[in-house]
């Protein structure tokens, strides 16, 4: 089986941002939703990595940014996927905040946990990633068969997050707030938060970044 197309999703995106940028007039405020955050970070740094990039030790005060941004945007829904570090704990502030939240995952659930949860220090990330799914409004398998995980189907994942983000605020007459757990660097890898943020300023919005 081939894997999702990376080009057509691109295209679908640009697409619905036009539609998005076309569609931003003031709205009365009844109308208006508030916006679609959406969230691409960093895993928790695995025992061992040689250049600390999000510590287990800076788990706590990236927990408390996540909140202070979404009070303040009081968002209407979230979009992540759902790794152990800034995803799982993007997702855990939307849930403290009554949030809405779609998961978005590359490969399979069970795949996925072994690959980008488990293997991590810190509290049971793998608990918590079965209490972010159950939680989850939807939840979108990407590419379900796949059994060998690339570079790119994180890259692809990103994409469909971005995608639904931007299908969501055109419904809810609303806007995207795109949030990075970033340090600054490229990635290990294709598909990386390096490449998210580049997205969303390529296609005009400003990415809130929080440095783990």
């Amino acid at each position: 089986m081939c894997r999702v197309d990376r080009a057509r999703l691109q295209e679908e995106i640009r697409r619905l941002n036009r539609r998005m940028v076309a569609a931003s007039d003031p709205q009365p405020a009844a109308a208006a939703g508030g916006p679609v955050a959406c969230l691409s970070g960093h895993m928790i740094d695995r025992p061992g990595r040689k250049v600390p990039r999000f510590p287990p030790s800076s788990e706590g005060s990236v927990s408390r940014l996540l909140d202070r941004l979404l009070e303040d945007a009081a968002p209407e829904a979230g979009c992540s996927s759902a790794a152990s570090g800034a995803d799982l704990l993007f997702l855990e502030a939307l849930a403290r905040r009554g949030c809405e939240s779609h998961v978005v995952l590359p490969f399979s659930r069970e795949l996925f946990l072994r690959t980008s949860v488990e293997g991590v220090e810190g509290p049971p990330w793998a608990a918590r990633f079965e209490e972010a799914l159950g939680r989850a409004a939807s939840i979108e398998v990407i590419n379900p068969w796949v059994t060998e995980p690339a570079a790119e189907d994180f890259d692809t994942a990103n994409l469909a997050i971005v995608r639904w983000s931007l299908a969501r605020a055109i419904q809810s007459r609303g806007s995207v707030m795109p949030i990075a757990v970033w340090d600054g660097h490229p990635g290990d890898g294709a598909g990386g938060t390096a490449e998210f943020v580049a997205l969303w300023i390529e296609l005009g919005h400003r990415v809130r970044i929080v440095t783990p």
